[in-house]
């Protein structure tokens, strides 16, 4: 896993220290690989999310951890963070033949620049006014009157509460519908497949518009991975890339004068060439001219039901790649 990747490489070290300590100490929490104790392991979660909220000081929740600790092959897990309750849900791609495929766009995650803080305190004041105590306790029919309260109210942050309402409650709605139609004990194929997909889709929409927390970086692979044939796409993981990074991860560093260290001159002395270096010569007459160095255009590999070769080509080359192209070297790994 790369680091700041979003995808949860510190709960995954978190929960794997937890585990340790557990058989060390003989607690028996964890259970066994091949019999493990959810409801030990639950709580096992309950000290991970302390560790992040106190510790680390990241106003963390518990799915990361649930989903590292207390998930089975084979299954998508269904978490109810109300009362940590959980539902595995049969999620068998490759007896189906198809492939999940996640993609390193390359855009760093970090949770120490107050977005994901800033996005969980709207939440909490959008249930404070609409009186919940959870904007998962509105129901979907509900929906509309909340936003108009939440339209209604005085403060400049009015039209922010909305769109942050709105996603977690149609993102919600739209979870219960993909567990309903995975539950359903028919194939993963057909409209049922097809319906999934646009499940994946309007969760991507409402990610970008609503809780706004994709980035370019991630808009442009989902736009590619569906382009090239995914059944549905969308961003995983935490988002939400930090204030001032460039794309593919590297942020903007202030500059500080001339930089100093080995091999650079110190302070005060000269950094010019003599003249006659500063320029390479002039080609002498007949001589063979150098020959140009030609660049090839972006390749992209199909996304495919499932997995493709590497190298493939993908035949959409009118869709345009980062100028860095470090989005299409990702993309070429799958």
């Amino acid at each position: 896993m790369p680091l700041g990747g979003g995808l949860s490489s510190s709960a995954a070290l978190e929960c794997s220290a937890a585990v340790a300590i557990d058989e060390v100490a003989g607690l028996g929490l964890a259970g066994t690989p091949e019999e493990p104790d959810d409801a030990g392991r639950a709580r096992l979660v309950t000290n991970c999310v302390r560790t992040e909220n106190e510790m680390a000081g990241a106003p963390t929740g518990g799915m990361d951890q649930s989903a590292s600790l207390r998930c089975r092959e084979g299954h998508a897990l269904e978490l109810d963070c109300r009362d940590g309750s959980v539902t595995h849900v049969p999620f068998d791609l490759a007896a189906e033949g198809l492939a999940l495929l996640v993609i390193d766009t390359k855009a760093k995650h970090s949770l120490d620049d107050g977005q994901y803080g800033a996005r969980r305190a709207a939440c909490e004041r959008a249930a404070e006014i609409l009186g919940v105590e959870l904007l998962a306790d509105i129901a979907i029919e509900d929906l509309p009157g909340a936003l108009e309260r939440l339209a209604a109210t005085d403060g400049d942050d009015a039209d922010e509460l909305v769109k942050r309402t709105r996603h977690v409650v149609t993102e919600i709605d739209r979870t219960r519908r993909l567990v309903a139609l995975l539950q359903d004990g028919q194939p993963l194929r057909g409209e049922k497949l097809a319906e999934a997909g646009r499940l994946m889709d309007a969760s991507h929409e409402s990610l970008r518009v609503d809780y706004e927390c994709t980035c370019p970086e991630l808009d442009v692979a989902v736009e590619a991975a569906r382009a090239a044939g995914a059944h549905g796409a969308r961003m995983t993981g935490g988002g939400i890339r930090r204030l001032g990074d460039r794309p593919g991860g590297r942020r903007r560093r202030p500059r500080r004068g001339p930089r100093r260290g080995r091999g650079l001159p110190a302070r005060g002395a000269s950094t010019r060439r003599p003249s006659s270096t500063r320029f390479p010569p002039p080609r002498p007459a007949g001589s063979p001219e150098r020959p140009r160095r030609t660049v090839e255009p972006p390749r992209l590999t199909a996304i495919s039901p499932s997995p493709t070769s590497v190298g493939e080509d993908c035949q959409h080359s009118s869709f345009r790649m980062r100028s860095d192209n470090r989005l299409c070297r990702s993309l070429c790994a799958y």
